[in-house]
């Protein structure tokens, strides 16, 4: 996600409830305003670098198969980075502005709920939609982002399971900006580290103990995102 759709992310949901909060707070209790801070920025900065991070580890175990399947990452990393930024500066930030809105109103409870299960169920649509239309189409996606018709193969291996994860991806940010809204940070930020760590575990076992290769390495990232999703 890029710096300037985490900012978006930060300013125009989290904040709408942050200074809320700050103008009920006491002058006796206005130190923990910096934690309280501190922990909005923590979890937007989780959130943002999460699907990099996985396919960072992937890349990392990947390097050790070989120079074919290290080139195969190169046109996958750059989908993944493109798609985390539109899915990132969309949806999400939406569902953040309008959850923090209902949430400053005590009496908007019951609108903040409905907010969330519809955001929960377009998050969930557009991603089954986006992962179908890169499922359907993968020879033209990793030409048009440059794969070289010699790791195509292997490019095609780690895209279709890769690709399978992207509603969950697209539900953990959506998730994770209600959360903020709610200043409610512990929660996204543990599951997303859970979810880093699993990766971390999940890659060398599928791809050499289970010898899956590149697609061993995009079954443990969807794996763990669908998982990060359903906790």
């Amino acid at each position: 996600m890029s710096s300037v759709c985490l900012c978006g992310f930060f300013h125009r949901g989290v904040t709408e409830s942050f200074l809320a909060w700050c103008l009920n707070v006491q002058v006796s209790q206005k130190p923990k305003l910096f934690w309280v801070l501190a922990a909005q920025v923590g979890a937007c900065c989780a959130a943002a670098i999460a699907d990099p991070l996985c396919t960072l580890a992937d890349t990392y175990f990947i390097s050790a198969l070989g120079t074919a399947e290290l080139a195969s990452m190169s046109p996958n990393v750059a989908i993944c980075n493109v798609f985390a930024t539109l899915a990132g500066s969309s949806l999400p930030l939406d569902s953040t502005t309008l959850v923090a809105r209902a949430l400053v109103n005590r009496s908007q409870k019951g609108e903040a709920a409905q907010i969330i299960s519809v955001a929960f169920f377009v998050s969930l649509v557009i991603g089954l939609v986006s992962a179908a239309s890169l499922i359907l189409a993968p020879d033209a996606w990793l030409t048009t982002f440059g794969c070289d018709p010699a790791v195509m193969g292997l490019a095609k291996d780690y895209f279709f399971f890769r690709m399978i994860g992207v509603p969950a991806s697209l539900l953990v940010l959506t998730l994770q900006g209600i959360y903020s809204a709610a200043l409610a940070n512990r929660t996204p930020v543990i599951v997303i580290a859970l979810a880093g760590l699993g990766n971390v575990i999940l890659d060398p076992i599928l791809i050499f103990g289970m010898k899956m290769g590149v697609a061993g390495a995009a079954i443990a990232t969807s794996l763990t995102q669908w998982g990060a999703a359903g906790m």
